[in-house]
């Protein structure tokens, strides 16, 4: 059973926020090492944060999600360097 966890990706000038549904933390952090994993709302996050996330939550297993190309590119683009 897949648990939502809240993520953040941080790009170097800021940050993007997900939520994304994985079996575990291991799964998330083996497969997206990029991510953050935030374990308790931050004092920031209002109701309507929090919404605009849930909308935008993504299963792990939606390689297709533009959230996670981006996470790759970067990870390409880096180790091209």
């Amino acid at each position: 059973m897949k648990t939502k966890f809240l993520t953040c990706y941080d790009y170097g000038q800021g940050g993007i926020w997900r939520f994304v549904f994985a079996e575990s933390k291991e799964q998330l952090s083996q497969l997206y090492p990029e991510l953050h994993i935030v374990n308790e709302q931050l004092p920031w996050m209002e109701k309507d944060d929090l919404d605009r996330m849930e909308k935008l939550s993504i299963d792990i297993e939606e390689t297709g999600a533009q959230f996670f190309k981006a996470i790759i590119s970067e990870r390409r683009s880096l180790s091209d360097e």
